[in-house]
């Protein structure tokens, strides 16, 4: 019986740290038209998130849904946002070239929106992270990169919105779970003798 117990105990923290580490990839969302939409299990600053591309202004996006400005990002973990677009969506993979020939799959939109603030003077204005990606043609005279920028509220751009997906354990917490429950069972198991 201990055996089995052992064995047991052993094949759910293999399988639920397996399934924790596929489950942590950054999954690339496109349509079936080869647009690139978003992504899920992007990681900033030690969080995950969501991020979708939409195309319009600040206002509609943000404050127009009852939204704040971005609650998930201060200043320089919005910087590390934009940069995960670069490292970890805007790539290629597969048949997707969203990297090395964007134009298809991102319909020309080469410049993306991760904000930062909205102005304090007159609130017309937000500060927002820039993710530029251009295609290979254009890559040594304009390479890709990230940059600051100022853009009025009602202006239509291509913003990326975030939010906070699940938090998945990580493996250490799934062994040291399964640790203390193989315990109680076994110490369960030897009162019972």
């Amino acid at each position: 019986m201990k055996k089995l117990l052992i064995t047991w105990c052993m094949a759910i923290t293999l399988g639920m740290t397996l399934t924790t580490d596929n489950s942590l990839a950054t999954t690339l969302l496109v349509d079936d038209e080869g647009m690139l939409l978003g992504a899920t299990h992007v990681l900033v600053d030690e969080l995950f998130f969501n991020v979708t591309f939409n195309y319009g202004s600040f206002l509609d996006l943000y404050v127009g849904t009852g939204g704040t400005v971005n609650d998930l990002f201060d200043f320089d973990s919005s910087r590390l946002a934009a940069l995960a677009l670069l490292d970890q969506v805007l790539i290629d993979e597969g048949q997707y070239l969203f990297d090395s020939n964007p134009g298809p799959g991102l319909a020309g939109r080469y410049h993306i929106y991760t904000p930062q603030f909205l102005y304090e003077g007159d609130g017309e204005y937000v500060y927002a992270w820039i993710t530029k990606n251009s295609p290979a043609t254009d890559e040594e005279e304009f390479p890709d990169h990230i940059y600051a920028y100022c853009t009025m509220v009602d202006t239509p751009n291509t913003w990326a919105v975030w939010e906070k997906s699940p938090q998945v354990p990580e493996p250490t917490t799934i062994i040291l779970f399964a640790s203390g429950l193989f315990g109680l069972i076994s110490t369960r198991l030897r009162k019972k003798k």
